[in-house]
C-alpha cells in the first residue's frame, strides 16, 4: 500500500502531518489492496471515548493524527491515566493476538484526532495470512507490554517528586517542542496520571519547583532541556538507567 494509494482513497489524510502519514504508510506497506477497501477515516473530537473496556472488540483503530490516553477505572472507581499514545499504533490488535473478544482497555482522545477504523475480522485476516505483518504486530505489542511492566514496577518505588519527574521525562521525550515541554494539566489530571492524591501532587510540584527542576508559570509548567536532564538524574538516584 503506497502513499499515493492511501491519499487517492482518502484525500482528507492530506491534512495530517507528513511524519504521521509516513508512519501509516510504513505500517501498511505490505498490506494487500483489498484491506484498503475496509478503511474508515473518522474525525473524533477531544475527550471522546472510542474504545471502552468490556465492550466487544469489533474494530482496530489507528490514530493518524492527535493524542490518545489509556484509562483504568478499576481501582476504587478512580480515573487513572496510565499511558499516552502519539505514534501510529494498532489499538485493538492486542485483543486479536491474545484471542480476546472484549477490549481490555478504555481509550479516550486528548485532542481532536483523525482515526482510521478497520473491522477486526479483516485486520485479523491480513495478520494471519502475512507472517511479516504478524511478527511486526507482535514486536510492537511486546514492546508496549515491556514498557508498561517496567514503568509499573518503577512506580512502586518512586515517591511523589520522583514519580512526577518520571511522568514529565516521558512527556518531554514525546511532546517537547524546540527543547521545551509545556504542561497545562490540572492538578487533578496529574493525580490521575500518577495515582497520587492532589495534596501529594501539590507537594511534589512545590518540591520540584524549589529545586529548579521545573518552572511554574501563570498558565502551567515548563521543562527545558537542562531541567529534563536533571529530572532524569533525580529518577536515577532510585532507578538505574536502562542498558542499551
Amino acid at each position: 500500500m503506497t502513499k499515493q494509494q492511501l491519499l487517492l482513497h482518502f484525500p482528507e489524510l492530506r491534512q495530517i502531518p507528513d511524519e504521521k502519514l509516513q508512519q501509516v504508510c510504513a505500517h501498511f506497506q505490505n498490506a494487500p489492496d483489498w484491506l484498503l477497501d475496509h478503511f474508515i477515516v473518522k474525525t473524533l473530537p477531544a475527550n471522546t471515548v472510542f474504545i471502552r473496556e468490556g465492550q466487544s472488540a469489533h474494530h482496530v483503530f489507528f490514530i493518524a493524527n492527535g493524542y490518545v490516553k489509556a484509562i483504568d477505572y478499576r481501582i476504587l472507581g478512580v480515573e487513572y491515566d496510565f499511558i499516552h499514545f502519539n505514534d501510529v499504533y494498532a489499538m485493538g490488535a492486542m485483543e486479536i493476538l491474545m484471542d480476546l473478544t472484549k477490549y481490555r482497555t478504555t481509550l479516550k482522545t486528548i485532542n481532536r484526532c483523525t482515526v482510521i477504523q478497520i473491522p477486526r475480522e479483516h485486520y485479523e485476516q491480513w495478520l494471519m495470512s502475512d507472517v511479516d505483518a504478524l511478527r511486526n504486530e507482535s514486536r510492537l505489542m511486546g514492546k508496549y507490554l515491556l514498557e508498561q511492566g517496567r514503568l509499573a514496577r518503577e512506580y512502586l518505588f518512586l515517591p511523589g517528586p520522583e514519580r512526577l519527574a518520571e511522568l514529565w521525562v516521558q512527556k518531554y521525550q514525546k511532546y517537547a517542542t524546540n527543547g521545551i515541554l509545556y504542561i497545562n494539566e490540572s492538578r487533578q489530571q496529574l493525580a490521575n496520571e500518577t495515582g497520587f492524591g492532589i495534596k501529594t501532587v501539590n507537594r511534589a510540584v512545590k518540591s520540584l519547583t524549589e529545586a529548579g527542576l521545573i518552572t511554574r508559570q501563570e498558565r502551567g509548567i515548563t521543562v527545558n532541556h537542562e531541567q529534563y536532564q536533571s529530572l532524569k538524574k533525580l529518577i536515577h538516584t532510585i532507578v538505574a538507567p536502562e542498558s542499551e
